[in-house]
């Protein structure tokens, strides 16, 4: 199980101390877990996007939201794509009604990986919307979000499609 370290101080303040103990995950495998992306809301908690490992499942799209201040876990949710494969968060940002966004990709049964953008309630956790992508039956992946002043997501990633064949000659 993997852990990470988070402080609600700004770097001027860091030092090698530990703010609070180490936040773990909890997949129920004693595997990987993995954040990638950590984004700081109004109120100064902190949001986490990666994935966790779960029996019976590769990884599970993961975004945790845990209390600046103590490092308290507040909520998490957990998303898995149709092919109970490998799902992952890859960014993760916050709107300014305080609403999370995540980025990654879902697996799909038959279909690779889909490039996926989930909108979250900041308060629960609760899923809002989620914009699914699939070019074609290969893996594709969100690895870039951004909230424009009018409220609008902007995503970018990788959307593989397969080459034509070369034309005979």
């Amino acid at each position: 199980m993997a852990s990470t370290t988070c402080s609600s101080r700004s770097s001027a303040d860091w030092t090698a101390a530990t703010f609070w103990p180490p936040h773990v995950f909890g997949g129920n495998t004693n595997q990987r877990d993995e954040g990638s992306s950590v984004a700081i809301d109004a109120a100064g908690d902190i949001l986490v996007a990666g994935f966790l490992t779960q029996v019976g499942f590769q990884e599970d799209f993961l975004v945790l939201k845990v209390a600046g201040a103590t490092g308290n876990e507040l909520w998490r949710r957990t998303v898995n794509g149709t092919s109970d494969s490998s799902d992952a968060a890859a960014v993760v940002v916050v709107d300014t009604s305080g609403d999370v966004i995540a980025g990654g990709r879902l697996g799909d049964t038959g279909a690779g990986d889909d490039f996926a953008v989930v909108k979250l309630a900041g308060a629960s956790g609760g899923e809002i919307w989620r914009r699914i992508v699939n070019s074609g039956n290969l893996n594709d992946d969100c690895r870039s979000l951004a909230v424009a002043a009018n409220g609008d997501v902007l995503a970018a990633g990788v959307l593989t499609r397969r080459a034509r064949p070369p034309s005979p000659t």
